[in-house]
């Protein structure tokens, strides 16, 4: 086989990486790439699936699969956004990801049945062995050793309850499927917004995963994500709608009314009878004057 060499940029900074990802046989070339990718960024840096899978030929769901092989091997971590003062579940996820894979990845049922395989905010962590000096790509040496504590009970609330209306409401969903919706959570999507779309669904009469998942599509692309944006959104769409067919009623009534030809004699109430005889006699003679002169 040929040797395959790189030709480098001198001019551009590089990035250093952790080589256990490469050299981890139990990953795909995709996930090995989406990984040094993720790590080549800033600490502070935030992932959003939809940003992804922009950057790439993979599409959402495939990209959505990457980041759960990810989080199967350890080098990806999620737990859910809460509100810091209320602990309210604000919609999306923290995802962390690791040079460095965890002793004990989150469990894969737990991902299959309740969490997406997505990216929401989240930011990169060093886990280095003892006396090793990394450099991060903020260009600063450290040598802190950071440590994550992972919750191992799941929250549950949003995604079990959005699974259990889903399968009572429309029927059993699959696990792949799961992952997809729950990534609109991931997107900043809020709970409600995912149960308004499968109670469209089921006023439509259209009870399947694809009919929900292009009702969530086109509120996506209309910059639709909370209960607020969805009511406002709709609201319009009525207006929009009563406005049009307002206007196809105006329209037909005008192609609808008789189109009477008008004469000298149209003001006179279409009818003789308001004169006398004497009158419409003397109108008569001036007529056939002029038409006979």
């Amino acid at each position: 086989m040929g040797i395959i060499r790189v030709s480098k940029d001198k001019d551009n900074p590089y990035v250093v990486l952790n080589k256990t990802c490469l050299e981890d046989v139990k990953l795909s070339w995709q996930a090995k790439g989406l990984h040094s990718y993720l790590i080549s960024k800033p600490d502070h840096w935030k992932i959003y699936v939809n940003d992804l899978y922009k950057r790439s030929k993979n599409g959402r769901d495939a990209t959505a699969n990457i980041l759960r092989e990810l989080i199967e091997n350890g080098y990806i971590t999620r737990t859910p956004c809460r509100d810091s003062n209320t602990n309210k579940m604000l919609g999306g996820y923290d995802y962390q990801v690791y040079e460095i894979p965890l002793e004990n990845p989150q469990k894969l049922k737990s991902r299959k049945t309740d969490f997406p395989e997505t990216g929401f905010p989240g930011n990169r962590v060093s886990r280095k062995p003892e006396n090793t000096e990394v450099v991060s790509n903020d260009f600063k040496v450290n040598n802190d050793i950071t440590t994550i504590v992972i919750n191992e009970q799941p929250q549950q609330d949003e995604t079990t309850y959005i699974k259990k209306y889903f399968e009572k409401y429309i029927g059993v969903i699959t696990p792949n499927n799961f992952i997809e919706l729950m990534s609109y959570l991931d997107d900043g999507m809020e709970a409600d917004v995912i149960i308004r779309a499968i109670d469209e669904a089921i006023s439509n009469g259209v009870k399947n995963y694809k009919y929900v998942k292009t009702i969530l599509n086109n509120w996506i692309e209309a910059g639709v994500k909370t209960n607020l944006e969805l009511t406002e959104y709709q609201n319009e769409f009525e207006r929009k709608k009563k406005s049009k067919q307002e206007k196809k009623q105006s329209n037909h009534k005008n192609v609808n009314t008789p189109n009477v030809s008008k004469n000298k004699f149209h003001n006179f109430n279409e009818t003789f009878t308001q004169y006398s005889p004497d009158e419409l006699d003397d109108i008569i003679k001036k007529s056939q004057k002029v038409k006979f002169k």
